[in-house]
């Protein structure tokens, strides 16, 4: 059995393309923190706007009692829907393994039968 020693070109070889994938890495880091700030702060100013289109949609549903619609009768809950979104490419790591885990230990904890759910998934694993 022969041991091959890597030469001192090698290891500073193998150093050095470390370090060039490491500052890669970083600055893909910072342009998706950038870019989650961006999503965060364009959902945080519809906020008012959902708020008031919910407060209108209330009011008209009240004040009406002569309009009949599905969707604004009141009756039991017999299923829940899941939607679920993962991430469809890049460096997101463990991201659409724990969503599909958090997922699924709700369901778990949450209902007994597949009668009581639906799930809808956006993305791909």
């Amino acid at each position: 059995m022969v041991k091959q020693v890597a030469s001192l070109r090698d290891i500073k070889s193998r150093i050095n393309s470390t370090k060039k994938t490491s500052q890669i890495t970083k600055a893909m880091e910072m342009v998706s923190a950038a870019k989650l700030s961006r999503a965060e702060t364009n959902a945080k100013s519809f906020v008012p706007y959902m708020e008031k289109i919910q407060e209108v949609v209330a009011s008209i549903a009240l004040g009406s009692n002569d309009v009949r619609h599905p969707m604004l009768v009141s009756r039991p809950v017999k299923k829940t829907g899941y939607l679920v979104i993962t991430a469809d490419r890049g460096l997101a790591g463990p991201y659409n393994s724990s969503i599909l885990r958090a997922v699924h230990s709700k369901i778990q904890e949450r209902h007994k039968s597949s009668d009581e759910y639906a799930n809808n998934a956006i993305g791909r694993m």
